[in-house]
C-alpha cells in the first residue's frame, strides 16, 4: 500500500517515466544490433541523458498550479470581473 502512495509522489512518477525512457532506449539499442553484455561509456551516457530527460514531465506537473496530483492545495481565487470590483 505504502509503494502504490509513492508511485503517485513526484519522485514514483519521475520514477516510472525515467525506468520506462530508459527501458525503451535499451531495448531500440538492441533491437539495432547492440550487443546485450557489452556496455561501455557510451550507452551508459545516452541511459543517464534518457534519465535526466524523462525528469521534463514531472517538473512541468509540479510547476502546474491546476494540477493537483503532488500535495499542492491550490486555493481559488475570486472571480473579480469589473462589476464585483
Amino acid at each position: 500500500m505504502k509503494f502504490k502512495k509513492f508511485l503517485n509522489t513526484f519522485w514514483g512518477s519521475y520514477l516510472k517515466v525515467s525506468l520506462s525512457a530508459v527501458l525503451t532506449l535499451f531495448l531500440a539499442e538492441l533491437s539495432q544490433g547492440y550487443d546485450l553484455f557489452s556496455f561501455d561509456l557510451a550507452m551508459a551516457k545516452k541511459l543517464i541523458v534518457a534519465a535526466l530527460i524523462s525528469l521534463l514531465p514531472p517538473i512541468i506537473n509540479a510547476l502546474n498550479s491546476e494540477d493537483k496530483r503532488y500535495g499542492k492545495k491550490v486555493a481559488k481565487l475570486p472571480n473579480l470581473t469589473p462589476d464585483k470590483i
